[in-house]
């Protein structure tokens, strides 16, 4: 599966607005697998805390909390029109990226719109 950015975006403003479900379910064009799949390379990241409630039968994956690593993202990605001119810009630049190249064109891009070094 590929990884989706948006849907990490998602998942992540979910948890920190603390509406995101304890179980996984389809989050508005994603289904139930793309959302544990994310969920748990959002584990992975390390940003965000939570468990691995997987089974034998079921894969499931819980997300308790941002960590401050994940509250950093959140907030330079808060901003849509910052999310869509930051991601189309390195995808333009190179296709896929890691969460974290991403997260640094976020706060570069923020930085610059303040007039910021």
């Amino acid at each position: 599966m590929k990884r989706d950015m948006e849907l990490i975006r998602e998942l992540m403003l979910q948890l920190e607005s603390e509406k995101l479900p304890l179980l996984s379910e389809p989050i508005k064009d994603w289904n139930v697998d793309q959302v544990k799949y994310h969920k748990r390379l959002i584990l992975d990241s390390k940003y965000a805390e939570g468990k691995n409630l997987s089974t034998f039968e079921l894969e499931e994956y819980q997300l308790t909390r941002l960590t401050s690593k994940g509250h950093d993202f959140v907030d330079a990605a808060r901003d849509k029109n910052v999310w869509k001119t930051s991601l189309n810009k390195v995808i333009e630049m190179g296709g896929g990226v890691t969460i974290a190249i991403l997260h640094d064109y976020l706060v570069a891009t923020i930085k610059k719109n303040l007039g910021l070094p």
